[in-house]
């Protein structure tokens, strides 16, 4: 028997020399070799997709925590005379059980002074239309949707510039501050520690929407209210980024609505819509001008919608 322990100590011994080799060379790859090769293929790959030129300043990975962060990021538009969008940095958590589960599990991610810029080149073009285009003109799959679940969203500093090109007006949305819980359609057990909330000043006109989020151990839960009085609707359809075959002549909404987004540790996640929706003076024509709908009034209730 102890015959047995002696030669079993080489081997042991042997292991672990060979399991701290390999963490060292894995970390070694993930912290020098591994941010490089990000970031080229990010460059190559989502300039080639785009259409448009990617950058990046910097790709930091931590192989033992899967945590990575992108600086400095810019696209620039199709001309390549002026930017399309930038951030400051990009910061992923992922959660180790993703790669025995076979779907991304983030912890969280967090996006730092994001600047995009919106062009409306005429009535159903956009400085990404094409982009859109070939986003929609994928095939069809059969195959079941993708798993993933994301946590702890945190937008800070976001700004969104909007030139009207066929009307001649700007507008601008600053000050973007949103925060989300979570967006999953895979039960998982990451702490929450955002609180679902939307903040923003759109053409210096303040805006905000709060919630709350109850992390139950069986089943994790947020809400968050969303109350509009007379939003005008007139036009906006000229700001649909693909065709319709009407226009709304006038209209206002209000809204008193929760919107509730429950993930059970086992089984499917679940959207809820409950509260009241309004619309009055609602005219609706079809692109030649002639009259579609008028509806003076509609009051909705919704109990709860799935």
């Amino acid at each position: 028997m102890p015959v047995h322990i002696l030669d079993s100590r080489p081997r042991l011994r042997k292991t672990l020399i060979g399991l701290i080799i390999f963490l060292v060379l894995f970390g070694l790859f993930g912290f020098f070799a591994a941010p490089h090769v990000v970031r080229s293929l990010a460059e190559k790959h989502g300039s080639e997709f785009l259409g448009r030129q990617l950058t990046l300043n910097e790709v930091s990975i931590n192989p033992y925590t899967l945590e990575m962060s992108l600086v400095g990021l810019r696209v620039l538009e199709a001309n390549e005379e002026t930017e399309a969008l930038s951030l400051a940095r990009l910061a992923v958590d992922v959660e180790w059980s993703s790669v025995f589960r076979g779907a991304p599990i983030v912890r969280s991610v967090e996006i730092d002074q994001l600047r995009v810029r919106l062009a409306r080149i005429d009535s159903s073009t956009y400085n990404f239309s094409d982009v859109l285009n070939k986003i929609l003109d994928q095939p069809p799959t059969d195959d079941e949707p993708a798993r993933f679940s994301i946590n702890n969203i945190v937008l800070r500093g976001g700004h969104i510039d909007i030139d009207d090109q066929p009307l001649g007006r700007q507008h601008t949305i600053s000050n973007i501050e949103i925060g989300l819980p979570f967006v999953s359609n895979l039960p998982s057990d990451i702490e929450l520690h955002v609180e679902p909330s939307i903040s923003a000043r759109v053409n210096d006109a303040a805006f905000a929407l709060q919630g709350k989020v109850r992390p139950f151990i069986d089943e994790r839960e947020a809400t968050l209210k969303l109350e509009l009085k007379a939003l005008g609707l007139a036009r906006s359809d000229e700001y649909s980024p693909v065709p319709l075959d009407f226009r709304i002549a006038a209209g206002t909404l209000d809204t008193d609505i929760e919107i509730g987004f429950r993930q059970p540790l086992k089984g499917e996640p679940r959207i809820t819509l409950r509260g009241t929706l309004g619309l009055h003076d609602l005219k609706l024509d079809d692109k030649s001008g002639a009259a579609l709908i008028k509806l003076p009034a509609l009051d909705v209730v919704l109990n709860e919608i799935e």
